[in-house]
């Protein structure tokens, strides 16, 4: 309704009984009532006028907030590092401080915090420890009166040592999985002298590291002991894969890079023809195989590259869920080899300059491997016969599975990949002189005539 010409009458024409003497009570013949008809009258006896601060007289005010939880008086509830405090809302209150003390007198105050909200996280320093706390409710509302209310004194005592392990029983699930992991890869370990199989010994080593487990598990209270137990029982069996014997992987494209057999962002570009297999850039910006790289395995294929302008990456144990991760860098006049980890940018070990009279617009010979060993990860690629990267990485050695994987640059053209028709005699040998980290770049300089 447009009330247009009732905006324009004195505070006197609404109607109030007796304004000046702070009377608001509208009678039912006043003046609102004939220019609003819809009007409906308001109980505003508590209303008064502006006096002191900014503030009314014959105000609201606040109810004594009322806690809910902890129990009041309760034990051996509350794990001291998260304690949930909970309280009734106020209707008038919209600020709380709560204070918690380790004495009812609140002479040794522990948290004084301020909230909006009726419940409270909080972190207490002491298990099995009687706490005491209470509530201020307060209103910045000038329409209600400004002092605040406060609650009873509630008290709680925090669990103890022994009540923590009751209540807090780890969750094992993920460290017998990874037992399951390490008995699987114990079954499928054959010792011998032939490339791929593992030293004698191997599985002694790893039953004794799986037997051990098997009894911490057992002991192991609380979910920080087991996730720390876990997390060594990792490192120790996965490291079990450095007494491999290494081998020669000679890659078939028609069955290794099958659709079914490797991840790829658009399967409509990769195409296979006469045992090769294209991998256009529309394809994404990687692919890898589906099937694990072995500890040892060094993979012989060969690769040729359409307008190769930019750089490439291959990746010989790639895992998309765990680094850090070597990193081979393609590029037409030189290649690196990085290591790259979440925590920071790619740091490179090595690098090999000039590599320009290697034609990649023709098929190249490739042989390349992460292969672990005794000593450290042996890192190695050679491009037609010709050893480009042989570096042994005994500082920061990476011990994981992964899978051969192909990083592409979006401005070069695609990739073809083919059967090697080289034979490789006996097994890759692996350096045992350590590459020098050095994180600017150790450069190694090639001669060519």
């Amino acid at each position: 309704e447009d009330h247009g010409n009732f905006e324009s009458k004195s505070r006197y024409e609404v109607g109030f009984r007796d304004i000046d003497n702070y009377d608001f009570y509208i009678p039912e013949d006043s003046e609102i009532y004939k220019t609003i008809p819809s009007f409906k009258n308001i109980d505003i006896s508590t209303v008064g006028i502006v006096k002191k601060d900014g503030r009314w007289e014959n105000l609201p005010k606040i109810e004594v907030p009322v806690a809910i939880y902890p129990i009041d008086g309760g034990k051996g509830m509350e794990h001291h590092e998260k304690v949930t405090l909970k309280w009734l809302p106020q209707i008038l209150a919209n600020k709380y401080t709560v204070t918690v003390a380790t004495d009812p007198e609140f002479k040794n105050i522990v948290l004084t915090q301020k909230t909006m909200g009726t419940m409270l996280d909080i972190s207490l320093p002491s298990q099995g420890t009687t706490y005491y706390w209470k509530l201020d409710a307060e209103c910045l509302l000038k329409s209600v009166t400004s002092d605040p209310a406060t609650s009873k004194i509630y008290s709680f005592t925090t669990m103890n040592d022994d009540e923590i392990k009751v209540a807090f029983k780890p969750n094992l699930s993920y460290f017998e999985s990874k037992i399951f992991e390490a008995e699987k890869f114990y079954n499928s370990i054959i010792e011998g002298t032939e490339p791929g199989n593992y030293k004698t010994g191997t599985k002694a080593k790893l039953k004794a590291i799986i037997d051990k487990a098997k009894n911490t598990i057992k002991s192991v209270e609380t979910q920080k002991e087991a996730d720390a137990e876990c997390e060594q029982f990792q490192k120790e069996w996965v490291k079990i894969k450095m007494y491999v014997i290494p081998r020669y992987v000679y890659l078939d494209p028609a069955k290794d890079f099958a659709h079914d057999a490797i991840r790829v962002g658009n399967r409509s570009a990769v195409k296979h023809s006469n045992g090769e297999v294209y991998l256009s850039k529309e394809a994404g910006s990687t692919m890898y195989r589906l099937e694990k790289t072995g500890p040892g395995d060094v993979y012989c294929f060969k690769v040729k590259m359409d307008n190769f302008v930019a750089w490439m990456g291959i990746t010989p144990a790639y895992n998309p869920e765990i680094r850090p991760r070597y990193w081979m860098i393609w590029s037409p006049k030189q290649i690196e080899l990085q290591y790259n980890d979440d925590n920071l940018a790619a740091q490179t070990f090595y690098k090999v300059k000039d590599v320009s009279h290697i034609n990649f617009n023709e098929w190249v010979d490739v042989q390349i491997g992460s292969v672990m060993t005794e000593l450290g990860v042996w890192n190695y690629l050679t491009l037609n016969g010709e050893v480009i990267i042989d570096f042994l990485d005994t500082e920061t050695p990476i011990y994981t599975d992964g899978y051969l994987h192909f990083d592409l640059n979006a401005t070069n053209g695609g990739i073809t990949i083919k059967a090697t028709d080289k034979v490789y005699e006996g097994n890759p040998v692996p350096s045992t002189t350590p590459g020098i980290h050095d994180m600017k770049a150790v450069y190694k300089e090639t001669t060519h005539n």
